[in-house]
C-alpha cells in the first residue's frame, strides 16, 4: 500500500514538472513568434459569414449563401486555415456551397500569402470548384484592413480582395474580379460576425 502511494506522489510530481515544461516550450515559442502572424490572431474562431454575388454576365441572378466557418491555427501555428460549410441560392436554384482558406506571413517575401480552395454542388449536378493561386496580402494597421491581389496564371485575371474589421467580432469584404481589359466578372461582399 506504501509503495502504491509512492508512486502514485512520483507520478503526480512527474506530471507536474511535465506541464511546467510544457508551459516553458509555449511560452518561448510565443516569445519568438513574429509580430506578423499576431496579426492573424483576429481571425481565429468561429464565424457566422453571409456573402452575396451581384449579378453578372456569367451569373445573371446574382446568389447569396451563409457559412458556418471555423478558423484555427495550423502547422506549428504558422498558419491560419479556415474551413467553412454553406448554403446558397442563386434564384429558384439552392447549392451546397463551401470553400477553405490559408494564410500566414512569409518572411521571405515580406507578405502574407493567402490561398482559397472552394466548391459549389447542386443536387445531382457535378459541381463547380477550383481554388489554389495564391494571393499576396497586406496588412494596414491604422485601417484595420488586410488586402489581397491575386493574378490567375491562366487567363490573367485579377483579383482584389479587401477585409476590414469593424471590432473584434465583425468584419466586412469586398472582392472582384477583372479581366486583362477591364471587365469586371465577378464582384462580392460579405460580414462576418464570430460566433458567440
Amino acid at each position: 500500500m506504501r509503495l502504491w502511494k509512492i508512486a502514485a506522489g512520483l507520478a503526480a510530481v512527474v506530471f507536474v514538472v511535465g506541464m511546467i515544461g510544457v508551459g516553458a516550450v509555449k511560452a518561448a515559442e510565443e516569445e519568438g513568434r513574429p509580430a506578423e502572424l499576431k496579426v492573424l490572431d483576429r481571425w481565429v474562431g468561429d464565424w457566422d459569414l453571409e456573402i452575396t454575388v451581384k449579378p453578372s454576365a456569367e451569373m445573371p441572378q446574382g446568389s447569396k449563401s451563409t457559412y458556418k466557418s471555423v478558423i484555427r491555427w495550423a502547422l506549428n501555428d504558422r498558419f491560419i486555415k479556415c474551413e467553412a460549410q454553406g448554403e446558397g441560392t442563386a434564384g429558384e436554384r439552392k447549392f451546397a456551397d463551401a470553400f477553405m482558406w490559408i494564410i500566414t506571413h512569409d518572411p521571405r517575401s515580406k507578405n502574407y500569402t493567402s490561398t482559397v480552395f472552394w466548391s459549389t454542388v447542386a443536387s445531382g449536378e457535378a459541381g463547380m470548384w477550383g481554388g489554389g493561386q495564391p494571393g499576396i496580402a497586406t496588412w494596414d494597421e491604422k485601417e484595420q484592413m488586410m488586402t489581397t491581389r491575386t493574378q490567375e496564371r491562366d487567363s490573367g485575371n485579377l483579383g482584389i480582395a479587401v477585409t476590414q474589421w469593424i471590432d473584434k467580432d465583425t468584419h466586412r469584404f469586398v472582392q472582384s474580379i477583372t479581366e486583362k481589359n477591364g471587365k469586371v466578372l465577378v464582384e462580392m461582399s460579405g460580414m462576418a460576425r464570430r460566433r458567440k
